[in-house]
């Protein structure tokens, strides 16, 4: 029973995986065909900025898959749904400071990451600022987005993974080309569709929600430092991953920028979206994995500190 369960959330969680990267895919061939290698280089120069996000994203998957399948397994409602509550309060102060942080310090921010103007109008310096700014603008969705997913896998809603999932592509793919075409938006546009995109995904598990079909409470009451230092605590290996990745994919910029010059950038910037699909299938069977073991393990201390 456990050998078939693990392959058909593995399945599915693979394909989700596959169609999230598919959006980094639709952004790199618009942002290349439509806004030239100038833009291209400036998505590739905000990419360490944005694995941040990505790397606070994958710690709260982690954490709540550790937590809530704890409290899953041993049917404990009061703390799964202490869980979801201290989940949303997480995704809400990052997000708040994450908006803060980069319409405060932008100048600084994409200083470090080598989009210094050259000229008081440096296109890619400019550039990079906007991609940055849309993608901050609507970064809150990406947050709850981020932690539906593993509560819907864990209560047995992975089809609404897929789905909503493939509709953040096809909407990201429409936006992307609304923004461009249309609105003229540029980076701008692309990184707001990206959200936009996330927004229009998580209508689905809401929408099943209200109906009942997802038993998840939100609570005032329920949240608590405690809870959301465990939720931090499970997911914190994967912040040290995503450290790795940042440091990676900064030095590589530098070292292009400053010897081949924005094209070599761009093209590192390609050449990274495309290698995001070997990893699908890794991440896929990691997640679950961990949410099978979480459910299985429930007396599992979720504090790595106390483990032994």
């Amino acid at each position: 029973m456990v050998r078939k369960l693990f392959w058909q959330m593995a399945k599915e969680q693979i394909a989700a995986s596959v169609s999230a990267t598919a959006c980094l895919l639709v952004d790199s061939f618009v942002i290349g065909r439509l806004l030239g290698a100038g833009a291209l280089s400036a998505y590739g120069l905000s990419t360490p900025a944005l694995t941040i996000y990505i790397a606070f994203g994958n710690m709260l998957i982690c954490g709540v898959q550790v937590v809530f399948g704890k409290y899953m397994g041993q049917g404990d409602e009061k703390g799964m749904d202490g869980c979801f509550s201290a989940s949303i309060g997480i995704a809400l102060i990052l997000s708040a400071a994450t908006v803060a942080t980069v319409f405060l310090a932008w100048q600084p921010i994409l200083r470090f990451l080598g989009a210094v103007p050259s000229t008081a109008r440096d296109s890619v310096f400019l550039m990079t600022r906007d991609y940055i700014w849309g993608y901050s603008c609507g970064i809150i969705f990406f947050f709850l987005y981020e932690i539906m997913v593993p509560y819907l896998q864990m209560l047995g809603k992975r089809r609404l993974i897929f789905t909503s999932t493939l509709l953040m592509t096809v909407m990201n793919a429409a936006f992307d080309l609304i923004s461009v075409l249309v609105f003229h938006w540029g980076l701008f546009g692309i990184g707001l569709a990206t959200v936009v995109s996330y927004a229009a995904a998580l209508t689905i598990p809401l929408i099943c929600s209200m109906k009942k079909e997802i038993p998840l409470r939100f609570s005032l009451k329920a949240m608590s430092w405690r809870m959301a230092r465990r939720i931090c605590s499970g997911g914190g290996s994967m912040i040290v991953s995503d450290i790795c990745f940042i440091i990676s994919s900064y030095s590589i910029n530098q070292i292009l920028r400053n010897t081949s010059g924005n094209n070599a950038v761009a093209a590192y910037s390609v050449m990274s979206t495309v290698e995001n699909l070997m990893f699908c299938t890794a991440l896929g069977t990691g997640a679950v994995t961990l949410t099978l073991s979480s459910v299985f393990f429930p007396g599992m201390r979720t504090d790595p500190r106390s483990w032994k």
